[in-house]
């Protein structure tokens, strides 16, 4: 009867090949001594093998028990992407992340469609492979974004934002300067900054009736600039004139026409500018985007968030 070789018999096989070649060197170095030791990797294989499908020691145990101590081939200083269907820790960090740089995601452990989504809405936004896999370099972007924190009640964050040096509002309103400055972007933030309510435009369908600027908006502004590197111009917000069904009306809206100092445009850097912020804002909770290609936003963006 034939019997299969085992791990346990081809160490003790490989420790007496090791005594017999102790004595005299040139057997180890010599043909013979190669043969030996292919053989005893060829008969480790097929032990391996059968051990394993019969539920024995893994390899890596055996591995061991000959040579104790042995470095094993693994590079564990590179994390491992994290793609659809991961969980654990890592992954609960990575939601944690996006959470702080204005994502809706839940942190739930598991890589779930919800992260997906936003994984390739933040690659999109800051011009990275959109794959949905977090590699080497979207967790590089994720870790290099500030994580600053975006809290306050609605003035506060007002306030915040006249502040804020990388976000500029138009005091007159395109194609009707001169008309209801009290209406403008900037009068609506510095408005709401004092806690009351911004001003629609008199010539307008809104007809100047006071609203309140919406918080996910005004936090959605802070995020752009904040965390996600956008400086923006903020042409509307209450006030203009728009359709009179407009997001602008009730406070949820704003337009932006001038993306990093460059103005949004059809083509060229203006286009793609304007696609990254799109993508940044529907990342953050925007329902309502439209940008170069929609009608009659050729040369800004609108981002709106749903009204509570």
């Amino acid at each position: 009867m034939t019997t299969k070789p085992n791990a346990r018999s081809i160490a003790s096989f490989l420790r007496r090949s090791e005594k017999t070649s102790s004595g005299a060197g040139a057997f180890a170095r010599g043909r013979r001594g190669k043969a030996v030791i292919a053989t005893a990797g060829l008969l480790l294989a097929v032990a391996t093998a059968s051990a394993n499908a019969a539920g024995s020691p893994s390899l890596s145990a055996w591995a061991d028990r000959i040579a104790p101590g042995a470095q094993r081939s693994v590079d564990i200083s590179k994390p491992a992407t994290l793609c659809p269907g991961s969980k654990g820790e890592a992954v609960s960090e990575l939601q944690r992340r996006l959470v702080l740089l204005g994502s809706t995601t839940k942190v739930t452990g598991v890589f779930d469609s919800p992260t997906e989504k936003a994984v390739k809405k933040f690659q999109r936004a800051h011009a990275l492979k959109v794959d949905g896999l977090v590699g080497p370099r979207t967790r590089a972007a994720l870790a290099a974004a500030p994580g600053l924190r975006i809290t306050g009640n609605r003035a506060e964050l007002a306030q915040q934002i006249v502040r804020r040096p990388g976000i500029t509002a138009d005091d007159f309103h395109s194609g009707h300067k001169g008309q209801d400055p009290e209406s403008s972007a900037r009068s609506n933030l510095r408005d709401t900054a004092a806690g009351k309510s911004a001003l629609t435009s008199r010539y307008g369908d809104a007809h100047g009736k006071r609203v309140d600027l919406d918080t996910d908006m005004l936090r959605g502004l802070l995020q752009l600039n904040a965390n996600h590197g956008f400086r923006l111009n903020i042409t509307e917000l209450a006030g203009g004139d728009h359709s009179k069904t407009s997001w602008h009306y009730a406070g949820t809206t704003f337009d932006v026409n001038e993306i990093n100092g460059v103005h949004v445009a059809m083509s060229g850097k203006g286009r793609e500018l304007a696609e990254r912020l799109q993508s940044a804002c529907t990342f953050l909770g925007a329902t309502q985007v439209l940008g170069p290609g929609d009608r009659n936003h050729d040369t800004h963006v609108h981002c709106g968030w749903p009204q509570n």
